[in-house]
């Protein structure tokens, strides 16, 4: 069977596909492959193979340019092409299988200077394989044995670029100038790999430049013998510090009923920034680790970090507001397990000012300090406001900032939080006499007052969850609501959900309900869900059986007959 061609006509920026040959031959005279560049300037495995093929659109950039210069050793002109007679290549590029199934490409360039007039032909490089070189191969254990003393020095107690522990090699004695990375990347390798390796080091973050980071990971066993919190862990099934971290950072991110109480993550299933971070800080004290540090940090919150907020900043001509947040420091860096994708790297970058404090220091303290902070800033920046007014702008962000994580979507509906404009809608669902039949619910006194009850309304600052504005996805049509209720006492969540008329018999309340129902199930660790209706409300009721809930019983209640029905987890 002959092999099959693909021929595409595309369009490359000259100056940047010179810097790709340029490149290329150069790593090939070193013999450094294109996955080991790659290592080197702490991008993902392929990088540099996607960079070199022209069929990608991954390109290397002035400070990739600047990386490698310090990785090849050369001045930045030899990796610079010189100015180029047109701005873009026009190519023919013909694409087939090679050996071992790699793709083989000969680029055909239009417009080509006399030094590309001919084709150029290559091969895909395989990840693993070992180009001849002309810099010294060391012996792998030594490599190896030597990293291995950089992690007891205490080296990797700072976050390091592979690059930056290339030159460590390369400035020691056994190794030097000419040292090839190659046995340097399997050791790193072999202490990163937690399935084939011994991973003392860790490399789950970036820096600004995206470039793989490496470093000490805290980790440590949790002996129940330690305290109170640790035995909680270990009957939890958490024995060691990175296992309850990643529970911590898992945890949805809501307001705690009960802060002060050192076991409220396992007791409601949530917590905030102050409440995991102390959390973790109690257990690494128990267990007589050293190294963690919690720490109370003032940081810029602004549209670009928290976009939630940008209508509220510009509504009152803020660039950003102080905003106070709670992390852990191990050795020299930052550790966040908040769980709501803060990147440590640039947060690091926002931050005006930190301390660090002790686990009971979350509560009165923090807002203490935060409130000092805020009277000071307004004060040395005349900020147009008094330290109340600012505090409720930044409740007003807080409130924001919640409501943005607590939107679904189904495959024909939209679920989000009540809004002060929604009072119209509200008031001419309710001025339905058939929608209100069987709520035990009675008409707002006019849309005014629906709108104050919407801006009111508290669940989801609360307790994370609440009855939600449901929409067509088509039309951005309002059907009704759906949703989650908290009820505190008796510590229970119940199903609700109420749609125009015109709306009924189309499966909506199913389709809403079964959304809010994960979500509570898999966001908030919820055990049992609700539902209470009247038991002439037989509509309601179909609604709880396809939803898979159990009969509970029937009860008597403001004078009418209800039943009650229940689904697990």
């Amino acid at each position: 069977m002959a092999n099959k061609k693909s021929k595409y006509t595309i369009t490359f920026p000259a100056f940047s596909f010179e810097k790709i040959l340029l490149l290329e031959q150069l790593r090939k005279k070193l013999g450094l492959s294109a996955y080991e560049v790659s290592f080197m300037l702490g991008k993902h495995d392929f990088f540099i193979r996607d960079a070199e093929n022209p069929l990608k659109t991954t390109l290397i950039d002035s400070e990739d340019s600047c990386h490698l210069m310090k990785v090849f050793l050369v001045p930045i002109e030899d990796i610079t092409p010189p100015n180029m007679p047109v701005d873009d290549y026009q190519m023919v590029v013909t694409k087939e299988k090679a050996e071992k199934k790699k793709d083989r490409f000969q680029i055909d360039i239009q417009n080509a200077i006399s030094s590309l007039s001919t084709p150029i032909v290559f091969v895909e490089e395989e990840k693993h394989v070992e180009l001849p070189t002309v810099l010294e191969i060391s012996d792998e254990q030594t490599v190896r044995d030597f990293i291995h003393g950089l992690y007891i020095s205490g080296f990797f107690n700072n976050t390091r670029t592979a690059l930056e522990i290339f030159d460590v090699c390369r400035e020691d004695e056994n190794f030097g100038e000419n040292f090839h990375p190659r046995y340097m990347i399997r050791a790193i390798d072999y202490y990163t790999n937690r399935k084939s390796g011994n991973p003392i080091l860790d490399n789950s973050r970036t820096n600004l430049f995206s470039r793989r980071l490496f470093f000490k990971p805290v980790d440590f066993e949790i002996s129940e013998l330690s305290g109170s919190i640790s035995k909680v862990a270990i009957d939890k099934g958490f024995t060691s510090f990175r296992k309850v971290s990643e529970w911590v950072c898992n945890l949805d991110y809501r307001r705690n009923i009960d802060k002060d109480n050192a076991l409220c993550l396992f007791n409601e299933q949530c917590g905030t920034c102050s409440t995991k971070h102390a959390l973790l800080k109690r257990i690494a004290d128990e267990n007589s680790n050293e190294e963690l540090q919690l720490m109370l940090g003032i940081f810029a919150m602004n549209a670009k970090n928290t976009p939630a907020i940008k209508d509220i900043l510009k509504k009152y001509k803020l660039n950003y507001i102080p905003e106070a947040h709670n992390y852990l420091r191990a050795y020299n860096y930052l550790l966040d397990f908040t769980g709501i994708g803060i990147n440590e790297t640039k947060f690091e970058l926002e931050i005006l000012e930190e301390i660090e404090i002790q686990p009971e220091q979350i509560t009165d303290y923090k807002v203490s300090y935060h409130r000092d902070y805020l009277d000071r800033w307004i004060r040395e920046n005349g900020i147009p406001y008094s330290l109340d007014e600012l505090w409720k702008i930044r409740e007003e962000c807080i409130k924001a900032l919640t409501l943005s994580r607590l939107e679904l979507q189904t495959e024909r509906l939209s679920l989000r939080p009540f809004r002060k404009e929604d009072g119209k809608a509200m008031y001419e669902l309710n001025d339905d006499p058939e929608v209100l039949q069987y709520t035990g619910d009675v008409q707002f006194e006019n849309v005014a007052a629906a709108e104050v009850f919407l801006e009111g309304y508290n669940q989801y600052v609360e307790y994370g969850v609440g009855r939600m504005i449901v929409t067509l996805k088509e039309t951005s049509e309002i059907l009704g609501w759906c949703g989650l209720k908290y009820h505190p006492d008796p510590n229970e969540y119940d199903i609700g959900y109420r749609f125009y008329k015109k709306h009924w018999g189309k499966g909506y309340a199913t389709e809403s309900a079964i959304a809010a129902m994960e979500d509570g199930f898999a966001r908030l660790g919820m055990k049992q869900i609700l539902g209470r209706a009247r038991t002439e409300n037989t509509a309601s009721i179909r609604v709880f059986e396809k939803l898979n809930m159990e009969f509970v019983e029937e009860f008597f209640e403001d004078g009418e007959n209800w039943v009650l029905y229940q689904i697990n987890r």
